[in-house]
């Protein structure tokens, strides 16, 4: 699979979306044995989450949600910036307008890393959840 990626000439932003419990951290973490570097979504929310005490259930304040998105725009700027490797984003996304406009964001940042920009988007069908 490597030649087929091209790893040595390409880096690539490979962006995992989907419900949780649908497998995106087990597939990004698979993905490291070919070279990619995970940046999973609770990379970016678990700093606040753990101020928070957060259980997984209780409502988390705006304000939080503003200190995670600067948290994600410094990670964007750094992976902007290194261009050396190529990422495993992942995230939970509900098809807001919110989750479009950071999908866009995302492929943003691959553009301006030269990146090739793949969007996985992962479902399980009633029958099998």
């Amino acid at each position: 699979m490597k030649e087929a990626l091209n790893l040595k000439s390409d880096s690539y932003v490979v962006y995992i979306t989907g419900r949780p419990g649908f497998g995106k951290y087990t597939i990004a973490k698979s993905l490291e044995d070919y070279g990619f570097i995970t940046c999973d979504n609770q990379l970016m929310n678990n700093p606040i989450f753990e101020l928070l005490n957060y259980d997984g259930y209780a409502a988390i304040p705006d304000y939080a949600w503003d200190i995670i998105r600067k948290i994600r725009e410094a990670i964007f700027e750094f992976l902007t910036q290194e261009r050396r490797n190529s990422y495993t984003l992942t995230n939970n996304l509900f098809e807001d307008k919110g989750d479009r406009e950071l999908f866009q964001r995302v492929k943003q940042v691959a553009h301006k890393r030269g990146s090739i920009f793949v969007p996985v988007r992962l479902l399980i069908s009633k029958d099998e959840g």
